[in-house]
């Protein structure tokens, strides 16, 4: 990686034969993550990133800094997967360090967890499923379903974004649904039907809630493009199609 001047000498040169003066600093790219740079005014970052790295870092600036130990997306605080320190067992199993246990409907979703509250999604056939949990017993609080006329299996389920909430609202979305709000009692606040992807593979991405919005990546093998939705009503505010 280098870092160059910006200035016109500087912007039409490229290696081999580079003016030196132009340079302010270069490292070689194993060690980028190590010695992450802050941009300086005046300066370009020559480097390719790729499109994976481009929405990580997108979602890492648009997520504000969450305290304590909830985990309210997927991937937790700050979509970095990374949790606070705390003493957790290193082993656990069927039988092993094991507190309650709560039958619940087939999902591929992460659990999103908020104080003691625990928001997950689920999947029987067409009936698609919101949960909230007591983290301390399990007992489940509430559960909130809708229908969707029409499911044909494919590789991925229904029930596999993660949920996302701000503290005081749960975020869900499905892809051959839409996404739908509800407080922390289980009363809809709004819901925002949207056209399923067109994607053999189903839809994956987990809604991400930030700064009063809601962003959904909507990809497939037509339209694909990132949605942000008003986080209070669930009004598209803007779609930039990809």
């Amino acid at each position: 990686m280098i870092v160059t001047l910006l200035r016109p000498s500087c912007m039409t040169v490229t290696r081999p034969g580079m003016d030196m003066s132009c340079i302010l600093w270069k490292l070689p790219i194993s060690g980028f993550w190590g010695y992450f740079p802050r941009l300086l005014q005046g300066a370009m970052l020559v480097s390719r990133v790729n499109r994976m790295l481009f929405c990580w870092l997108f979602w890492v600036m648009v997520i504000p800094p969450v305290v304590g130990g909830n985990w309210p997306q997927f991937r937790g605080p700050n979509g970095s997967g990374v949790a606070v320190g705390g003493d957790y067992p290193v082993f656990f199993g069927p039988e092993s360090n094991v507190v309650w246990k709560t039958a619940i409907p087939a999902g591929n979703s992460s659990p999103c967890v908020w104080g003691k509250r625990i928001f997950l999604t689920g999947q029987t056939g067409a009936q698609l499923e919101t949960l909230c949990l007591d983290g301390g017993t399990g007992a489940i609080l509430w559960r909130k379903f809708v229908e969707i006329e029409k499911w044909e299996k494919g590789m991925g389920g229904a029930a596999a974004p993660t949920p996302a909430t701000d503290g005081e609202r749960v975020y869900v979305y499905f892809g051959p649904f839409g996404a739908i709000c509800y407080d922390f009692e289980g009363r809809e606040i709004w819901r925002k039907k949207l056209l399923a992807p067109v994607t053999q593979h189903g839809v994956g991405a987990s809604p991400v809630v930030a700064n009063g919005r809601l962003y959904l990546a909507r990809d497939g093998d037509v339209d694909s493009h990132l949605l942000a939705l008003n986080a209070q009503d669930g009004a598209v505010l803007w779609k930039t199609d990809r």
